[in-house]
């Protein structure tokens, strides 16, 4: 097996209580040809000292110090800046198990991006690692994986971290600037240009979930704003492309999300929809028909599905 260069990228944004255990987890993998590029979003904290004192201890890191921009500039920096023959991107204030880069290269194989599972953690729970338990490898093609992706079979597919890319896919793709959920607006471009994807099913990434960062009422409505444009802008790349297939289904996505909105605030327009309405008029999922139907007859068996839905993705 050949040893190439791979190109970790962490945009850096007042984690100075964070950074230390993600930059470790970094440079402690059993992978070690690495390009860890650190890149300073502005920070009012000590994270960019603390960057550039690794990067005095490491010869592998590079920091780059620039004007606040937010996430997707961060990234779109460090995309320009990189040279590694592959690419993964690693949020600051999360960990990675030591040998998240090497089981990913390792059965990369013939495929153009490799990916695993991610879990979360809150910011007290220490993490302990324990052997690397693979239960499934899949080589998924890249139609199959946008059929996936419209309908979140795969959750970890959606976000950019917890995967490594041939870095040629980003050539000519970078991150909107000023978005939510930044990963929705550029997935779908880059799984187009994969001919084949490998799944590890193995739990490498560890995604922190901040108390602070609960969001606001505002900030829940343009995430899911900027949810919808997403959506929006993958309907239009996929009918640009003739893609019907997937265009039905992500229409269908869209309306069950919006009507599932409704459903949850007691929207009249939800109040006013009929059954036939739910069984006939519209492209709804077979699954999201029974949701909404169930709901309609017995509220009581409606929240037991929704909750076994929950349960199991």
């Amino acid at each position: 097996m050949s040893n190439p260069l791979i190109s970790v990228i962490v945009p850096v944004y007042k984690v100075e209580e964070f950074i230390h255990e993600c930059v470790d987890s970094i440079i402690a993998q059993s992978f070690n040809n690495l390009e860890i590029i650190l890149v300073n979003d502005g920070s009012p904290d000590r994270s960019g000292e603390i960057c550039d004192e690794y990067a005095q201890k490491d010869k592998r890191i590079k920091v780059i110090h620039k004007a606040n921009g937010g996430l997707s500039d961060a990234r779109n920096m460090g995309l320009s800046v990189a040279t590694g023959e592959f690419i993964s991107f690693v949020d600051s204030d999360d960990i990675i198990d030591p040998d998240f880069i090497q089981i990913l290269y390792a059965n990369i194989g013939d495929a153009d991006l490799s990916f695993c599972l991610f879990k979360e953690f809150s910011d007290n729970e220490i993490i302990t690692y324990n052997p690397v338990e693979i239960k499934s490898l899949d080589i998924i093609s890249s139609q199959r994986m946008l059929s996936e992706l419209l309908q979140y079979h795969y959750p970890a597919s959606v976000i950019a971290c917890s995967k490594l890319y041939k870095s040629s896919l980003w050539n000519n793709v970078r991150f909107p600037k000023a978005k939510v959920h930044e990963d929705e607006f550029v997935i779908h471009e880059i799984l187009d240009q994969c001919d084949f994807i490998s799944f590890v099913e193995a739990e490498l990434y560890y995604y922190r979930k901040r108390e602070e960062s609960i969001m606001s009422s505002a900030s829940k409505e343009k995430a899911m704003l900027n949810k919808l444009e997403a959506f929006s802008l993958r309907r239009k790349y996929f009918l640009e492309k003739k893609m019907t297939k997937a265009v039905y289904e992500i229409n269908g996505e869209i309306l069950y999300r919006c009507l599932m909105q409704a459903v949850k605030n007691d929207n009249p327009y939800w109040k006013e929809m009929g059954i036939r309405t739910i069984l006939i008029k519209n492209s709804l999922p077979i699954h999201a028909k029974l949701l909404l139907l169930m709901k309609k007859v017995n509220y009581n068996f409606y929240t037991m599905l929704q909750k076994r839905r929950n349960d199991f993705g």
